[in-house]
């Protein structure tokens, strides 16, 4: 629900700011003023409002076919065929959007294509990572990161890194690397920053521009755990772009953020950061003795038992209800005390001894999120498995895993 919110909530921003700029135009002599800045929005006509309108039509068609997909993981589901489709996808929509601007405006002009100041993106894309790096290690300081991965139980870091990290086909770690580095930067960047950010300014305003344009790029990722940091990332694209008035700025710093250069979101500084801060904390042990201190767990994978979309926060409910009232009764769950409980956003339930479970309906597809860990051994993280398992099944609307231990 919140990645659909925020399609419509760049859409309803624009669309209002749009019609009030046109509303305090009205009965002015002469064609409106073209907005200031170095991002031109000449040669842009009230016919691009239904060009960005198609755009938006197409990635939202996008994250609602996706949606409808099983949730796997990513390792599996990106395949070399699924890579190539995706690629010319990418560059199919942005075709599109050169083929509807190029009666209209010089493509290379437009977009900045032709700036003599070049050689200036080898560090406005260093500049972009180490911002954008920054921000991260403050976000993960204060825990947004922890709480994310609490709450949707699902990391905020990229597939892409995922996969890079893992993949041993050498076709899917090529084709990633070229999607990563060339495809998403080229592509992203001509849709995103070089047409809907101008037709929006255009039309909308600098300030609504930038802030529907990132919020539209953030949501057509698909994520949720990735939406806050897409959007400052989208914020950053857009200053960049309006201070050299090049398209190439935004794709240097595009191509330099995406893995395996930036290696995705709570990499790099961010992990740096935190060593550092446990370092500090332990000024008397080395990094091999942090290592070898650390506890053990044993996890489940993110597991996602089919549950219609119109069922499955009832589910979840119910289950939230049952598990309060063991709570209150002093009954055990999963052979032990209950010693905590979480309901944000569904219900994460602790054992006495530290093991927990996690169950809570997936944010954009119809089923359910299943997440198990004990720091004790195999064994508990199985029996709260089985608990969280024969308590979902009490709803016969609950289907099968996609994938399961």
């Amino acid at each position: 629900m919140v990645i659909e919110a925020a399609f419509l909530t760049a859409l309803g921003w624009f669309a209002l700011a749009a019609a009030w700029r046109a509303m305090r135009r009205r009965g002015s002599e002469g064609p409106p003023a073209l907005p200031g800045g170095r991002v031109g929005t000449w040669g842009l006509h009230p016919v691009d409002l239904l060009g960005i309108g198609m755009v938006f039509l197409v990635y939202a068609g996008f994250f609602v076919l996706n949606s409808t997909v099983p949730d796997k993981d990513p390792t599996q589901r990106l395949t070399p065929g699924t890579l190539v489709v995706a690629i010319a996808v990418q560059f199919a929509i942005a075709g599109m959007v050169m083929a509807f601007l190029a009666p209209r405006v010089r493509l290379g002009a437009f977009f900045g294509l032709t700036w003599k100041g070049w050689p200036w993106v080898f560090l406005i894309g260093p500049l972009v990572l180490g911002t954008m790096w920054l921000l991260f290690g403050g976000m993960a300081e204060l825990g947004y990161f922890r709480w994310m991965e609490r709450l949707l139980g699902e990391s905020p870091v990229q597939d892409v890194v995922k996969v890079l990290k893992v993949a041993k086909n050498p076709t899917v770690v090529a084709l990633m690397a070229v999607t990563a580095v060339i495809v998403a930067p080229l592509c992203e960047e001509i849709v995103f920053r070089g047409y809907l950010y101008a037709v929006a300014k255009r039309f909308g305003g600098r300030w609504t521009a930038a802030c529907c344009s990132a919020l539209l790029f953030s949501a057509a990722h698909g994520s949720l755990a990735a939406l806050l940091p897409l959007f400052l990332f989208g914020l950053l694209l857009v200053v960049v772009y309006e201070r050299t008035g090049s398209l190439w700025a935004p794709i240097a710093g595009h191509f330099f953020f995406n893995a395996p250069v930036g290696r995705g979101y709570d990499d790099g500084l961010v992990t740096a950061i935190a060593v550092l801060d446990m370092l500090e904390r332990n000024p008397d042990k080395t990094m091999a003795d942090l290592y070898r201190a650390l506890p053990k767990t044993w996890g489940t994978p993110t597991m996602s038992p089919h549950c219609g979309d119109e069922v499955k926060y009832g589910v979840v409910e119910r289950v939230k209800t049952d598990i309060e009232a063991l709570a209150k009764n002093s009954h055990a769950f999963a052979g032990q005390p209950i010693r905590d409980i979480v309901t944000v956003n569904g219900i994460r339930v602790t054992s006495e001894d530290g093991t927990w479970g996690l169950i809570r309906a997936s944010s954009n597809k119809p089923e359910l999120v299943i997440v198990c860990e004990s720091p004790v051994s195999e064994a508990r993280m199985r029996e709260m498995f089985k608990a969280v398992d024969d308590l979902i099944r009490l709803s016969p609307e609950v289907g099968a895993y996609n994938q399961s231990i």
